[in-house]
């Protein structure tokens, strides 16, 4: 099937799937992998945190998850025998794997707008500072005081000396991160703030920047007291806690802007999670300033949407699902993707589009029909962006609602949409053939499933043979691959290894 067949079957006819740029140049090309994914090697790590902090949310009458009834998995797209279950999280930063995603889109922006749109020539640096003047205790308006501190800096920041100073050195602030540091013993957390600032290369601006800060903050911190007189009872400290310092590696900025707030829900009394909670449910950690916000404005209003794409940040153009005339269920957390022609290459930009998201409740598949609810569809959502593996190669996955294969048999043939996703699994082999292995005119059949698995195989059985039930539940491997996967462990081991995992008497 040739990709403008492939196009006109999924009703895209007018847009050949050749022409996602993106996902063409990309899919099984060698990237460089830091860690991450569903084969990490700290992805259970992470996986025990979101449950830790969905039982303890249950447990203190708070919910963290969705009520769905359709199942959510996302399949490697070159084979869909293996994939990952995904459970259906609401959008909540208290949930780490959550708070990742949602902070990765602003480091993605920040990281773009800094590269390609700020002006030359400057340098960035972080201030941080303490919000309150002490710890807050469990029980005290928290929300409120975080407000009125940034309200109360904010005016400070307004006063004619401190303009004067910014303008005369050319400081300008770029970003804020807000966040909390929890003392468990004394059921208290103290709020403070990141201030992403920047400044002249051959100035010290930032270093004059932050003494400024030390002069404004113990009068924000008065001011906290004058009003919460029953939260903040103790006398001035002294100099309120200022701290800057130089950003010297963008990437390592980037790392730390992507980074959750630790918590450790076990840690904490029910009354003071829940009121930990409350206080810090759908507050706002990122704001945007000055050129930054000026720049996301326009980037917002225009549809766009910033992806890194190996090493680089790619600007990426959307194009909703109804403008090509189909209905398309969302797929909340991921990065869903349709193909469109490319429009610009000027320093990294690239421009497809990416499908609308729909109501996972949307009871129509891609053909149009009525999805019956006793008999599941498998309906294709879209296809994540290519991302480095543990192989150090550039894969997508498919994602896909109500598989509810138990075993990993891929799916019911008898379904409508089947043949979608193996024509789109042929044409990600295609792709992957011609990128990965330089095959100029590559067919499906040239696709070695028990290659394409070899670097990865180890990292599979771990997952497939874990200790943890529950974790081990989340890898769905079709029998065929499982095949493949223990005949690749008994080579690498020189032993022949059963399906329970151990190693044959024979």
């Amino acid at each position: 099937m040739t990709s403008y067949e492939f196009g006109e079957f999924l009703n895209w006819s007018y847009v050949p799937i050749t022409a996602n740029a993106n996902f063409c140049r990309t899919l099984g090309t060698l990237g460089e992998y830091r860690g991450g994914g569903e084969l990490g090697l700290k992805h259970y790590e992470y996986w025990v945190r979101d449950r830790q902090m969905i039982e303890k949310a249950e447990r203190c009458g708070r919910r963290l998850t969705k009520p769905e009834i359709c199942d959510t998995v996302i399949r490697d797209a070159c084979v869909l025998g293996i994939g990952f279950r995904r459970e259906r999280f609401r959008n909540s930063s208290f949930i780490p794997s959550v708070a990742f995603r949602n902070y990765r889109r602003f480091r993605d922006e920040f990281a773009y707008y800094w590269k390609y749109e700020a002006p030359r020539g400057r340098k960035l640096s972080m201030i941080t500072l303490h919000l309150a003047p002490k710890l807050i205790p469990n029980g005290a308006p928290l929300r409120e005081i975080i407000s009125d501190s940034k309200r109360f800096l904010s005016a400070r920041l307004g006063r004619k000396d401190v303009k004067e100073f910014m303008e005369r050195n050319s400081v300008e602030l770029e970003y804020s991160r807000s966040e909390s540091v929890v003392r468990y013993r004394e059921e208290a957390v103290l709020p403070h703030l990141h201030l992403q600032i920047s400044s002249p290369r051959r100035r010290h601006g930032a270093h004059g920047f932050a003494e400024l800060m030390k002069s404004v903050m113990p009068d924000v911190h008065d001011r906290l007291r004058a009003k919460y007189p029953d939260v903040f009872t103790e006398e001035p400290a002294g100099r309120a806690y200022v701290h800057q310092s130089y950003v010297r590696d963008l990437n390592a900025l980037t790392i730390y802007t992507a980074k959750p707030f630790e918590i450790n829900p076990a840690a904490m009394s029910d009354s003071f999670f829940r009121w930990f909670f409350d206080e810090h449910q759908r507050a706002k950690v990122f704001q945007r300033f000055g050129g930054f916000r000026e720049w996301f404005s326009a980037h917002n209003k225009s549809g766009n949407r910033v992806e890194k794409i190996g090493d680089d940040y790619r600007l990426i153009q959307k194009v909703r699902a109804k403008e090509f005339g189909k209905v398309i269920e969302g797929a909340e957390g991921e990065d869903v993707e349709d193909a469109e022609e490319p429009r610009q290459a000027e320093h990294g930009q690239i421009s497809m589009c990416h499908s609308e998201r729909a109501s996972p409740q949307s009871d129509r598949t891609l053909s149009g029909r009525r999805n019956p609810r006793s008999e599941p569809m498998n309906v294709l959502v879209g296809v994540t962006t290519p991302r480095p593996d543990p192989a150090g190669r550039m894969t997508s996955f498919m994602v896909i609602h109500n598989d509810s294969s138990n075993y990993g048999i891929n799916f019911n043939e008898d379904e409508p949409n089947t043949c979608r996703l193996h024509a789109m699994q042929a044409f990600c082999r295609q792709v992957w053939l011609r990128n990965h292995c330089g095959i100029q005119d590559p067919d499906e059949k040239d696709f070695d499933v028990k290659e394409y698995l070899r670097p990865v195989a180890e990292r599979i059985y771990a997952r497939m043979t874990h200790s943890d039930p529950e974790y081990r539940a989340t890898i769905v491997v079709s029998r065929e691959v499982e095949r493949v996967i223990y005949e690749l462990i008994s080579e690498n081991r020189g032993e022949e290894i059963q399906k329970d995992g151990t190693p044959s008497p024979f």
